[in-house]
Formats: C-alpha cells, structure tokens, sequence
C-alpha cells in the first residue's frame, strides 16, 4: 500500500510551492518517522500447504503429527504462524520441520505489526442539550454538510427533499447506517465552506463539534480536530472518546511504534476522529468528511521549522480540494480570519453567549504602579491577595496565569545598566533557580549566571523580574496551608505529569493552579471563582507586530476558566 494517496501527494506538492520549500522537505514532514521504518513491527515467518498438497491430502502417507498439521493448514484461510498451528494441531515444531523439508509447506516472511494503547474505552455521554444559539449554528453546518444550504431533510421517513420556494426540486431515499467500506454523500455534490464560530469561552463550541462530526461519521467518513498541543488535555480527550467508538490522539508524547501503529489505523478506515496537534492535517483518512479547528488563532499552529505550514492555511486547501467543510472554532478570531469573513470568503456563525445563560465573569484592571507590595520586588499586589484569600475562604479554587516560566527575567548590572543576552538569539537570558543555570527561551542555550557584568566587569549582577518559580514561590509564602501546583515546561517533563496535576485540581485536592499559557485553554474546571492574571503587560514588549493581539487574546482565554459554576467568578488582570 502506498503511504500516502494521489489527493495527498498533490497537496504536498502544494505545501511546497506556497512555503517554498522542497517536495523532499514537505514529505519528511507528512510521513512520521515511525512510519517510514516501520517502528512497532517485527517479521515473522508463516507456513502455507505448498501446490495442490490439500487436494491429494488424502493420498499422502505422513506420521499422524504431521497430517494433523496439514489439516489445519489446508483448514486455514490463510498462511498462519507457528504458535497458531501447533496449538491448533496440538504438537511441537518438529512436524513443521518435517514437512519443510519434504516440501509439503512453504514458509513465508510477513510482517506483524504490534498494537499500541489507544486510551482504552471511555464511559459513554449522551448528546448535551442546545440552546437557541447553539442550534441556528449547528442547522447552518449541517446544511453545508449535507450538500446544500437550503435543504429540507426529513429524518424520520428516511427521505431527502430539497425545496425551492414551494416547489421541490429534488427528492430521494438515504440510509443512516452505511458500510464503511462506501462512504457516501447525502447529496451528489457535497460544498466546501469555511465556517468562522466565533463563540465566547463556555458558549458549547465543542459540543457543535461533536455534533457535526457525528453527522460525518454517520455517512461513513472521518473527522480531523486540530487542537493546540497544550489543549490536549484529558478533558478534551475524555470528550471525544465518550461519543465515538474509534477517536486516535495523535501528540508528540506518541513513540515511533504508536505513532505508526495509528497512522496504520487511520489510513485502513478504522478511525472516526482523529484528534491532534498541528501534524494532524496530514492523517490519512481515506474518506475526510470535515476538518475541525480549535483555538484557530493559536500561534502553534504554525510551524517554526522548514516547511513552515501554517495548519490552519493547509487545512483550508484540503478541505477545498476534498470539497468538505472547514469548521475554525475560537473566542478571540485572528485579524486575517476576521477580514474573510467581511470579505465573504468565509461564513460567519456566532455563540455570544455562554450556555445555561451564565454571565461572562466580571474583568478588573488593576493598576500596581502604586502598589507598595510591587515596590517591594512582589509579584502579588494587595488587591489580588485579597481576592485569592476570599476566593479560598470560599472554597473555591484560583488559578494564576503568568507567561515567563523560570525564576527571574532579567540580570541586570546596576553600574552600566547592561543586561546578559542570548548569544545566538540576541534576547534577555532567564535565571532558573532550580536548574542554577541562565536559559535562552528561544533556542534553549543556557549557561552558569556570570559573576561579573559583560560589558564592565563590575561583579554583582542583580536579578530582576518575576518568572512561575519565583511567583510559586511567593505563593507559597503567602498562603501556607493551600495546596500549590505549578505548570509549566520545566515542571511537566515527566510523561503524564500533565494529566495527574489537572486531575488533582479537578478534584479539589489542589487549592491554586498557577502556570504560563498550559493553564490558558482547555480547562473546565466550575469551582474555579478567580483568576489572576500577573505581568499582563509583559508580553506586549515583545519583538511581534503581533503582541498587542496575542496578548488580548492569552488574556480573554484565561479569563474564560473562571465563572463556569453557581459560584461566579472574576478576573483580576
């Protein structure tokens, strides 16, 4: 089988002149490595009767053993392995051998592939409930997907019926329940529309999601939801698992033989939903019926490195080409995204409000300039300490969201004013505390703190600035008897590290969850009552014409893991 479709390779070819780069380049990222060799499978030899040896079975004079053998084999559909026929013929090996050489059987060298985890069945969720929002949203996906936008479908009798006015102008008999093996469109000329959702944080995007695809996979296609890595959360894949039957995780926590064995299951047809990062794009359903993007404004949906695809752009030209629906879901739309939709290139659908008519939880501006807590080097000003301890007097659960891991940003000489920077990178080193070691957040270079200034050699470089070890810290300090968590990359490392933190806080085991974006998305937790929001303004000094709209945008997002429960919520930025 090839490993990639004609509809893929053109794609390909695609990816490499809109990136410029080389077709060679945009294939090594398609195809996973495990994939190309193979990672999870090992050669093993099968045995088949050799000519016409079942025919004249009967005629052969063998030791009962090897006649057994041949029973079973001649029984067989197919070439089976060892442990197959001398179980099943209830003898050793030696009969095979016998039969080997007397040229009654063939061996032949096939390839097992050996199955991975796929996250096991999950307990099963019935649809939620729509509200009137949720609804006119889903109608109009649904008409998209099923060939027309005008479309009247009477489910129930099993028939279709497209009318025009009071006139119908089409009419025909569907079957819910298809072969996988045939996939098919409700209509013979399915559309491709690209669908902006623009919905508040907690308006039941992912519901409408589901939604959809279950309309896809009913017709006997697949589904890709693109999410950012940070979002794969186990909420999120809980989710999707409790309504279908067959849904692969594709991150980069996946080994080689993993990574193979579900590109294997997806090209083969036995996946539903594929759920993943970025690279997801490129699963090779072979019967796409629609493309999911969630959180579409995340900056991690373009890659860094050559080919440097954009995910959301080639998700489009997929969708484009397979003639299917492409659904960007988000709170907080890019600019690019925004003007499609003026233009009418793109549809348009909205959520502006949250579901069970919740309100959006108030949001605080809090001006530490003041502040004589901040004057003292603290990262918590007076009005947010009063908050989280009124918060945990309430037993309700805080999160604090600060976008700079490490100890301290910035070391600064208090004689020339000079800072160390990054070598390659030319940016400001960040002081971890726990490693002992100064780190470029961009290209990982790190080195031990220098005694002296660079620029003047005056020794004593002093360390400024706040980073999640130094906030965990303080935290800590400041509220004794909670139950602290940070997350970030330095503290997630380990394998399942992730999981097990949000698991805890879930089940209030964790009284405040502090982190950089990790904690942004993908979080429902309704106990939370108020989060914090410390340094707001220090993304907004970064070399990017686009800081000022990142920065809205990780803002808007945390804010949305507050006000999720009967307790309400705020926001203190």
């Amino acid at each position: 089988e090839p490993l990639l479709s004609a509809e893929m390779l053109d794609l390909t070819r695609w990816i490499a002149e809109r990136y410029l780069c080389t077709w060679g380049q945009v294939l090594e990222t398609v195809v996973p490595a495990g994939v190309k060799k193979q990672a999870g499978t090992r050669m093993i030899t099968m045995y088949q009767p050799a000519g016409d040896v079942c025919s004249r079975l009967d005629t052969l004079k063998l030791p009962s053993k090897q006649q057994a053998v041949l029973h079973v084999l001649c029984n067989a559909d197919g070439p089976l392995p060892v442990d197959e026929i001398t179980l099943a013929a209830n003898c050793g090996t030696s009969p095979l051998e016998g039969l080997r050489k007397k040229g009654l059987i063939e061996p032949i060298r096939m390839r097992s592939t050996v199955s991975a985890d796929d996250g096991g069945p999950a307990v099963r969720e019935s649809d939620l409930s729509l509200n009137s929002d949720q609804q006119q949203v889903l109608d109009r996906i649904l008409a998209s997907i099923r060939g027309t936008t005008g479309g009247q479908w009477a489910v129930g009798s099993g028939k279709w019926e497209v009318e025009n006015g009071d006139l119908a102008v089409g009419s025909g008999d569907w079957t819910s329940e298809l072969p996988r093996s045939t996939p098919q469109s409700p209509l013979s000329t399915p559309t491709h529309e690209t669908f902006l959702l623009h919905g508040v944080t907690g308006s039941g995007k992912t519901e409408i999601y589901i939604r959809a695809i279950q309309e896809v996979v009913s017709y006997g296609r697949e589904a890709i939801v693109l999410v950012p890595e940070i979002s794969l959360t186990p909420q999120t894949i809980r989710r999707f698992r409790s309504r279908f039957d067959s849904v692969a995780v594709l991150h980069s926590h996946l080994s080689d033989a993993e990574r193979h064995w579900h590109w294997q299951r997806i090209a083969n047809g036995e996946v539903q939903v594929v759920v993943g990062a970025r690279s997801a794009v490129f699963a090779p359903t072979p019967h796409l019926g629609i493309i999911v993007i969630d959180e579409e404004h995340e900056a991690s949906f373009k890659q860094g490195s050559t080919p440097r695809y954009h995910a959301r752009e080639v998700a489009r030209e997929r969708a484009r080409r397979e003639r299917i629906p492409l659904i960007l879901g988000t709170a907080t739309p890019t600019l690019e995204s925004l003007l499609r939709t003026e233009r009418g290139e793109d549809v348009m659908l909205s959520l502006p409000g949250r579901v069970n008519n919740r309100p959006m939880p108030p949001v605080v501006t809090v001006d530490v300039r003041n502040d004589p807590q901040i004057g003292r080097g603290h990262a918590i000003g007076r009005a947010l300490q009063h908050g989280i301890q009124r918060a945990l007097a309430d037993d309700g659960q805080v999160i604090l969201f600060l976008n700079l891991r490490g100890f301290s940003p910035v070391l600064w000489c208090w004689k020339c004013g000079g800072g160390v920077k990054c070598p390659n990178c030319d940016i400001t080193l960040t002081w971890h505390k726990d490693r002992g070691r100064i780190v470029c957040h961009s290209c990982e270079y790190e080195s031990p703190p220098p005694e002296r200034c660079p620029h003047c050699e005056q020794p004593g470089l002093r360390y400024f600035g706040t980073g999640t070890q130094k906030l965990e810290q303080e935290v800590i300090a400041k509220f004794p008897g909670h139950t602290v968590v940070r997350m970030d990359s330095d503290s997630m490392r380990k394998p399942g590290s992730h999981d097990k933190a949000l698991e805890a806080f879930r089940k209030g085991e964790v009284s405040i969850l502090l982190g950089t974006q990790m904690i942004a998305k993908g979080l429902d937790f309704p106990n939370v009552t108020l989060v914090g929001v410390v340094d707001a303004d220090t993304q907004l000094h970064q070399p990017d014409y686009r800081a000022a709209e990142r920065t809205f945008q990780l803002i808007a997002q945390v804010a949305g893991r507050t006000g999720r429960g009967e307790k309400g919520g705020r926001v203190l930025v």
